[in-house]
């Protein structure tokens, strides 16, 4: 709606009134005249610029290559599009407002018998004639009858969002601007009177966002490589794969902090724990060749870091339980092995006779030589175990440390097992 338009109309719809204009008829004439301007800027410059492939995608990745450019580009001149038509209607109601409330305030002065000034819209108890502008604009355009302008528009917003998760380019600050409009517009009461980007769009963003990050996560674990899924998720969720070395900001909170809303971080932090870590606690801790027990036998602390750090996200301490069992069933385990390889005989020369007693043999007259006993062995094997148990402790005293930050309940859980068994 350009400005000059919009004032010249505004000033002749007033000035053709009779000498003291009605109200209603002033108010909604303004109405009638934005209305019919914005149905003609839909057809002329929103319509057009329909992305040729904007509905008609999952939420699956959408592939790379031309496809994906072309989609980029075709999703960013939409956006553009309707962007130039937000910006030149809310710059014209600015100037209509001022307008109207001029050219009121005039005929009223001279209409009025008791000679003081009223302003029209809070006496009359209807909305102020730019707020009017703004549920216009979310009727005819936004939310239009007469074209699919809504649904491309949130088509397209959840397909740039898609394309960057899957690697390509997109113009952040064309989204972040169309995510602007649907912030300030504002449902009608009767449907809850909040703003449209809640109403309209977060609900499908969190639903393909789910959807998503359900198939990535199968995607990540059918890789069989534990630390690699931590690290996947890691960098989704807290924004670095090692705390100490990699420390880029994370891929959703950076997308919901510059181009979507900090409205939406909460619920879509929640929404990622759900699909990336709450369903697959035992298959992350139990991965042949790199779960836990691989992590433990090799001294892994900042896989086993990273992997506690994740876990303590998972409401309801599911996640640090989870952790927290398996390590104590790693515990017995090693333990076992540790008093079974005590209880088996010390390799060396086989004795004959009774054990409690020290044999001599004459070995060709030169000398006697004492046989290992039962009473020697069963020393280097109590010696043994006694190490064993020792290093055992030794190496979940640093994993506690410099993993797990000396966490009392992980501790308890280990501990419980060296209280109940005797190694």
């Amino acid at each position: 709606m350009p400005t000059t338009w919009s004032c010249s109309s505004v000033s002749c719809r007033i000035t053709n009134e009779a000498d003291c204009p009605d109200g209603d008829q002033l108010y909604n004439g303004v109405k009638e005249l934005v209305a019919q301007h914005l149905d003609t800027l839909a057809e002329q410059k929103v319509v057009p610029a329909f992305p040729r492939s904007s509905g008609t995608h999952g939420a699956g990745k959408m592939g790379g290559g031309a496809e994906a450019i072309e989609r980029a580009l075709e999703g960013d001149m939409f956006l553009k599009a309707l962007k130039g038509v937000w910006e030149d209607h809310t710059g014209s109601m600015h100037k209509i407002t001022a307008v109207v409330r001029y050219m009121v305030s005039i005929q009223i002065r001279v209409c009025s018998t008791d000679g003081q000034d009223k302003v029209y819209a809070p006496s009359a108890g209807v909305p102020l004639i730019y707020d009017v502008g703004l549920s216009i604009f979310l009727q005819n355009i936004v939310r239009s009858s007469k074209y699919p302008i809504h649904t491309h528009l949130i088509a397209t917003l959840l397909s740039q969002v898609q394309l960057e998760r899957d690697g390509e380019t997109i113009t952040r600050s064309t989204v972040r601007e169309c995510v602007d409009i649907l912030l300030r517009l504002t449902v009608p009461e009767r449907e809850g009177g909040k703003n449209v980007y809640l109403t309209d769009f977060e609900p499908e963003f969190l639903k393909r966002s789910a959807e998503f990050y359900r198939l990535e996560a199968i995607e990540f674990l059918e890789t069989g490589d534990a630390p690699q899924y931590l690290r996947n998720v890691s960098r989704i969720l807290i924004g670095r794969a090692d705390d100490q070395v990699e420390k880029r900001l994370a891929e959703e909170s950076d997308r919901t902090a510059h181009y979507l809303s900090t409205l939406t971080h909460v619920q879509l932090q929640e929404l990622l724990v759900a699909e990336l870590l709450t369903p697959h606690l035992d298959a992350i801790l139990h991965m042949a060749g790199s779960g836990l027990v691989t992590m433990v036998d090799h001294d892994r602390t900042s896989d086993l870091s990273r992997m506690y750090k994740l876990f303590l996200l998972v409401p309801l301490d599911l996640g640090k339980d989870a952790l927290r069992f398996a390590l104590r069933a790693d515990v017995e385990d090693r333990g076992k092995a540790i008093n079974d390889s005590a209880n088996e005989p010390e390799p060396g020369p086989s004795t004959a006779g009774d054990g409690n007693q020290d044999m001599e043999a004459d070995v060709k007259g030169k000398g006697k030589v004492k046989p290992v006993t039962n009473t020697s062995a069963a020393l280097t094997s109590a010696l043994r175990w006694v190490q064993d148990v020792l290093d055992l402790k030794d190496k979940f005293d640093k994993i506690l440390d410099q993993a797990f930050g000396g966490d009392k309940a992980v501790q308890t859980s280990i501990n419980l097992v060296s209280l109940t068994r005797a190694w």
